[in-house]
């Protein structure tokens, strides 16, 4: 009877902690560059300014386009890498070297490639890769646009992984060039 009672006890203090790390964030598309870039973001981020984009990640990386929560801990974030001309047949290409850099500094989830908009679009999940020394869990998923590849990232503290997962992968998977 004791033993079902610590059970009781541990389940009755163990559920609300479990639910608090669920979180409902509405997602809403945002149309950027150029509205030629549709995606989901979450209703609460919002759109960092240029200077912003500068102060949040590291210099020769500042992204195009980018949300974040209003800690500044959470991203959205649209680059495009300085690298030679991308086409739809080049998409495998970058996904495969995409996931052997990544599996050497850190640990790739998943990863594959799959139509949206007509379009061949790569998506990666990784574990383990650092954002200004600090571990993050990134979902990842990229395209061409312009003659170039064009790649829309997720990112959150490894801690919050579990609590943003589902709606990373929600964001990541809205991703659309037009």
């Amino acid at each position: 009877m004791k033993k079902i009672n610590k059970l009781i006890l541990v389940i009755v203090i163990a559920l609300p902690l479990v639910s608090m790390t669920i979180l409902n964030e509405k997602l809403v598309v945002k149309k950027i560059l150029e509205n030629k870039v549709s995606i989901k973001i979450p209703v609460s981020f919002k759109e960092l300014s240029k200077k912003e984009r500068i102060n949040n990640f590291q210099r020769g990386y500042t992204p195009v386009a980018a949300f974040s929560d209003k800690t500044e801990t959470v991203f959205v974030v649209f680059n495009q890498p300085a690298m030679k001309p991308a086409t739809q047949e080049s998409i495998d290409l970058y996904k495969d070297k995409y996931v052997e850099l990544n599996d050497y500094f850190a640990n790739c989830i998943d990863s594959g490639i799959v139509k949206n908009n007509n379009k061949k679009v790569g998506f990666i999940n990784v574990d383990g890769l650092k954002l200004k020394q600090k571990p993050i869990y990134l979902a990842m998923s990229f395209t061409d646009a312009y003659g170039r590849i064009l790649e829309c990232k997720f990112y959150c503290p490894a801690n919050k992984k579990e609590q943003w997962k589902d709606i990373a992968n929600e964001i990541i998977k809205s991703f659309t060039v037009n």
